[in-house]
């Protein structure tokens, strides 16, 4: 692996300086694989954060997933507690979009159990790293993955419990984003719980909130949920 390291990285350079992006993925996931065999885990993110920008846009998940478990990997032998967060919280994401139901929102027979598993447990170990290292940034996206999990898992009063706590954290921190996130699921979830007044209030002020901010794709989504939600008031 120590010789094939550096023979896969700078072919993979050429492939992406080539615009072959799918062969340069490859190649890169393949060196950082090679380098965290041999502990090389400096090497680890020398090549798997390129790999991975490359991977989300081919659409990739696949190798985003290894590459996400690779860093993780390297985090932990080098107690790189901002990067293994982060890995957690994002491959964590993956797994719950790959789970995610094809029917209606909240129904969760057409839910993959055993992907949302994984990511719940991956998100638990998030959690104990961000409160113990108070990161404010990264427990507000991971309680808000937790929100997601549990609504595809049917517990929408444990995806509301998730979602206040992420408001909360979000605003205590000044985090404008996790806020405008947390108040826009939470009037989804209201909305499947059937309290229609208060899931409008919600998604009207996040729709204030995402225009102020010129979100158009999230305001045209706010609308159509405002619009869903009327017609049962």
């Amino acid at each position: 692996p120590a010789q094939l390291l550096p023979l896969l990285a700078n072919r993979g350079q050429v492939h992406q300086m080539l615009g072959r992006h799918a062969e340069a993925v490859a190649d890169l996931t393949d060196a950082a694989e090679a380098a965290s065999r041999t502990g090389a885990h400096a090497a680890v993110r020398q090549w798997a954060e390129p790999a991975l920008g490359l991977a989300y846009q081919i659409g990739d998940i696949a190798r985003a997933e290894t590459l996400w478990a690779l860093l993780a990997s390297a985090a932990r032998a080098t107690g790189d507690d901002a990067m293994l967060q982060k890995a957690l919280g994002d491959g964590a994401l993956l797994l719950i979009n790959r789970a995610q139901p094809v029917g209606v929102a909240g129904d969760p027979s057409n839910v993959d159990q055993s992907l949302l598993a994984r990511a719940t447990t991956m998100l638990a170990e998030q959690e104990q790293i961000c409160r113990r290292t108070d990161d404010a940034v990264g427990l507000a996206a991971c309680v808000g993955n937790q929100a997601i999990v549990l609504r595809y898992q049917g517990d929408l009063d444990g995806s509301l419990r998730c979602l206040d706590e992420q408001l909360a954290v979000a605003t205590r921190s000044g985090n404008a984003q996790g806020a405008l996130f947390a108040t826009a699921n939470r009037g989804e979830v209201l909305g499947l719980m059937g309290r229609i007044p208060e899931a409008l209030e919600a998604l009207h002020q996040a729709r204030a909130t995402a225009a102020q901010y010129q979100l158009a794709p999230m305001v045209q989504q706010l609308d159509q949920m405002i619009a869903a939600l009327h017609p049962r008031n």
